[in-house]
């Protein structure tokens, strides 16, 4: 607990403080030496640390922090384990206190899977989430094709193109709509915050490559921030 741990430093603080006054009382009195000064500038760099290290401790769940890897490997597992979802992303834990944490996350399906069937493995994730973290689960289903040998080079090859340009980019929702003069290339690109590009450079690159590969492809690229990669 956060408000545990700042009240122990604080009463930390003011142990220090009455042992530090006490020591300058008996070393002025008995030495003659007048260090309570210097003691007291040392007690209020003690005091000054400890708040700013509560307040860092308490204002970064208030404004977001991304949670623990553990925990998200947690969750992957556990989402993973189930051979009806081919992967997820949109991965985001929304912590408001202990015991009070929410995750939400898009899992990709078979779009030939019977809906039926699939949305009760949903819902059995989600009870097993709660089970296993504690954490409430909200999963919204991405229907994907799997049976298109075109598509699924696309995807191989952008993919391996996002890999080229960073390690830490990836895609999803990927999907392909014809058209009788050209044809979108649809995706979405996962990027971290402080990726060494800028999104409409990212865009560019993207763009640039899916119609270097065919002149009648065109890409429509939607940028998604990684919300547990804020490094």
């Amino acid at each position: 607990s956060v408000a545990m741990r700042a009240t122990a430093k604080d009463s930390l603080s003011d142990t220090l403080s009455t042992i530090v006054v006490l020591a300058s009382t008996l070393i002025g009195t008995y030495a003659e030496l007048a260090i309570d000064g210097w003691c007291g500038i040392l007690v209020s760099i003690f005091i000054f640390i400890s708040g700013v290290t509560a307040l860092k401790e308490t204002i970064g769940p208030l404004l977001g922090q991304p949670p623990e890897p553990e925990f998200i490997e947690e969750i992957q597992a556990v989402v993973n384990s189930h051979p009806e979802v081919l992967g997820i992303h949109d991965l985001i834990v929304h912590n408001y206190g202990p015991g009070r944490q929410m995750i939400s996350l898009h899992a990709e399906v078979s779009a030939d899977s019977d809906l039926s069937l699939i949305h009760d493995t949903i819902d059995n994730i989600e009870r097993e989430l709660i089970e296993k973290t504690g954490a409430h689960a909200v999963i919204h289903m991405d229907p994907i094709v799997t049976n298109n040998e075109l598509l699924n080079q696309l995807k191989a090859d952008i993919r391996a193109y996002a890999k080229s340009l960073g390690d830490t980019l990836s895609i999803h929702d990927f999907r392909m709509v014809d058209g009788p003069t050209h044809t979108n290339i649809i995706f979405d690109g996962l990027v971290p915050f402080r990726f060494s590009m800028t999104d409409e450079e990212l865009r560019r690159n993207f763009a640039e490559y899916v119609h270097s590969i065919d002149e009648r492809y065109f890409a429509v690229i939607e940028i998604d921030k990684d919300y547990n990669n804020l490094a």
